[in-house]
């Protein structure tokens, strides 16, 4: 999904289209956590439905999504409990 959206994007910019942004979202997962393949889905499937996915990374420490988050002040973080 990923690999067809990267090839659609362009050729929706150079036909003068733009997909509209319906959101941000920071996602990745904790250290220690072990929803890498979860994490993916969820990306790919939010950025294919119109959403900006700061994808932090796997095993990531928490002051890290800290600071992606206040970067990029997401307007969504799914998040899950430990």
């Amino acid at each position: 999904m990923k690999a067809a959206l990267a090839e659609l994007e362009p050729a929706l910019r150079a036909a003068g289209k733009e997909r509209k942004v319906l959101g941000t979202v920071v996602l990745g997962t904790v250290k220690g956590d072990i929803h890498e393949i979860g994490k993916s889905l969820v990306g790919s499937m939010l950025s294919a439905n119109g959403f900006l996915v700061h994808d932090v990374g796997i095993d990531v420490e928490a002051d890290e999504f800290v600071a992606h988050a206040a970067s990029t002040m997401p307007t969504s973080w799914p998040c899950r409990p430990c």
